[in-house]
């Protein structure tokens, strides 16, 4: 089918469903928190019985989009019966594993209901019962944005403040490689309806504390460049807890670098995470840096990928950062991202 086409179909799903149950990712950013909202605001318009779930907490800044306020983070709320469920932005679908879903039908109540998967990630394995993945998009708000349009639905200004926070975050600002004359077109059109393109800006990329930067700045004595112009760099749980940083404040940083180091071929910043996990973050301008991020247990697009290493934490020895598993195992960041 054609994009329009599943559209259509998606749009003839929801006009026959009462009960939605809408699913952030278990990564939250303001993609899959303004892409999820919007759905929201347009569903809950109609009259529908949706709920909103995201397994993990919202940092400040996502809570002041509009509709935050419903949203669900006990998974046992999140499984009452539900006729379609809809999941934004997430690319492997990995965690839906540990929920379980039901529908209200009285013929089989054990009957899970379709899935429909609006993303935007090349990674993505199409686990869906629907897939609406649409590679070339600058973001799964842009997805979003395309559904409504090919529907003919009207964007209220609700709905336009979180698409248009989606499109402006994973775009950096209109500024990286997924900016493209489609989603220009969008973010014209979601101001005309309301939204508001500095209070985006003010909220997302005005709000860094005196901490924020000067942890940033930790980040940035510690970069290390390694064979072919493979810039990296490091931040520990301690850097972060030491400053009382809240985790949305380094997000940006591999962006920020990729964009201002010359010549750089692939940027990956490394953090430890308060679960005990390292999220590895990774940019490129000319790579492809998916399979890099796929080989580790990630993905995502082939500028901008991500992967995490669970029970493993970093450790630096004479100038040199490694990744040591709980396990013993011990391997440099070198051998980690070029082996």
């Amino acid at each position: 089918m054609t994009l329009e086409q599943t559209n259509k179909k998606i749009f003839e799903m929801i006009t026959g469903a009462q009960r939605i149950l809408l699913l952030t990712d278990e990564r939250i950013d303001g993609d899959t928190t303004g892409s999820t909202l919007a759905m929201y605001h347009w569903l809950n318009g109609l009259g529908k019985d949706v709920r909103v779930f995201s397994p993990k907490p919202w940092t400040e800044s996502y809570l002041t989009l509009p509709g935050s306020e419903n949203v669900i983070f006990d998974s046992e709320s999140s499984k009452q019966p539900a006729d379609i469920v809809m999941i934004f932005d997430c690319a492997d679908g990995k965690y839906l594993r540990e929920l379980s879903f039901t529908t209200p039908s009285a013929l089989d109540p054990s009957a899970q209901p379709p899935l429909i998967v609006f993303d935007h990630h090349a990674t993505n394995p199409h686990y869906g019962t629907i897939n609406q993945i649409v590679v070339e998009a600058s973001s799964t708000g842009e997805v979003v944005w395309q559904f409504f349009k090919h529907n003919r639905v009207t964007i209220t200004k609700d709905m336009a403040t979180c698409l248009l926070t989606a499109i402006c975050t994973d775009t950096t600002l209109f500024t990286n490689l997924a900016t493209n004359h489609i989603c220009m077109e969008a973010a014209a059109e979601l101001g005309l309806a309301g939204a508001k393109m500095q209070d985006i800006v003010r909220i997302f990329y005005m709000n860094r504390s005196v901490d924020a930067l000067r942890l940033w700045g930790t980040a940035l004595e510690r970069l290390q460049e390694l064979p072919q112009r493979l810039i990296y760099t490091c931040l520990t749980q301690k850097d972060i807890s030491d400053m009382r940083v809240q985790e949305d404040q380094v997000e940006g940083i591999s962006n920020f670098l990729i964009g201002m180091i010359m010549d750089a071929q692939i940027v990956c910043v490394l953090r430890e995470k308060t679960d005990g996990s390292v999220k590895g973050s990774l940019r490129t301008l000319t790579g492809n840096v998916a399979q890099i991020a796929q080989r580790l247990g990630g993905g995502g697009h082939i500028k901008a990928a991500g992967f995490t290493i669970e029970k493993a934490r970093l450790q630096e020895q004479d100038g040199v950062w490694s990744v040591r598993w709980d396990s013993g195992e011990i391997r440099t960041v070198e051998r980690l991202l070029q082996s």
